[in-house]
């Protein structure tokens, strides 16, 4: 028999104003990250090669393969693609 205490699973209870402003969050979200994509996309097509290649080395730069735990395992693939890019695209 385990001395382990286990807690009942929560159902969350969302009431009609809750739902009416999550619905409205929804539709704030499709109307700005429409504008937010339009404007990434234009700060891309400006962007410079040496840029794109700074930009690309900051996000390969942030993994840390030596860190695991409950919230590691699902990132280690994507780890693994940084490194061997990495490794392949060294200045």
């Amino acid at each position: 028999m385990s001395d382990r205490i286990v807690a009942p699973p929560v159902t969350p209870s969302v009431d009609a104003r809750q739902k009416a402003e999550m619905r409205e969050f929804v539709e704030r979200w499709k109307i700005a990250g429409a504008l937010l994509d339009a404007d990434r996309w234009e700060r891309l097509g400006r962007a410079t090669e040496v840029e794109l290649n700074e930009r690309a080395w900051d996000v390969l730069g942030l993994w840390q393969a030596d860190l695991t735990g409950d919230d590691g395992e699902a990132i280690q693939i994507q780890q693994l693609v940084f490194s061997r890019l990495a490794a392949r695209e060294a200045p």
